[in-house]
C-alpha cells in the first residue's frame, strides 16, 4: 500500500489550518479585539474655547482603556503658563471640561495644553483657541 498520498493530504490540511489560524490572529489584532489585553493611557485635548466673559474652556477626553489622573496647564504663545486644574480623574471614554478666567488669550491664538499624567508622563497639545 502506497501512503504518499495520505502524507501529502495531511500536510495540506495542516497548512490550511495554520494559514487560517494566522489570518484570524492578524484580523483580531488589526481590528482591536486584543486592545484590552494591555493598559493604554491615551488622553486627548478635544478643544480650547474662549467664552464671551473671558473664561477659557479646555475639553479633555480619556481615549484609552484605563483610568487616568492628570494635571492641566495652559501655556500661551507669549510663554505665560497657567495651571488650570490638578488631579482630574478620568475613566475610559470619559470627557471633562476645565474652565478658568484667563486674560490675554484671544480667539485664534495658538496655545499649548500640557497634560501631566499620574505616572509622570507629559503630553503636549498645540491647538488654536476657538
Amino acid at each position: 500500500m502506497n501512503r504518499k498520498g495520505l502524507s501529502y493530504f495531511i500536510a495540506l490540511v495542516m497548512a490550511v489550518i495554520i494559514t487560517i489560524a494566522l489570518g484570524s490572529i492578524l484580523f483580531a489584532s488589526s481590528t482591536g479585539l486584543f486592545g484590552s489585553w494591555y493598559a493604554n493611557k491615551q488622553v486627548q485635548v478635544t478643544g480650547v474655547y474662549k467664552l464671551s466673559n473671558g473664561t477659557v474652556v479646555v475639553s479633555i477626553k480619556n481615549a484609552g482603556n484605563v483610568p487616568v489622573r492628570t494635571d492641566v496647564t495652559l501655556q500661551t504663545s507669549t510663554g505665560v503658563s497657567q495651571s488650570l486644574r490638578t488631579s482630574i480623574s478620568l475613566q475610559p471614554g470619559e470627557s471633562v471640561s476645565v474652565r478658568k478666567s484667563i486674560t490675554g488669550i484671544e480667539i485664534g491664538d495658538l496655545v499649548e495644553v500640557i497634560l501631566t499624567l499620574d505616572d509622570g508622563s507629559v503630553r503636549v497639545f498645540r491647538t488654536p483657541v476657538q
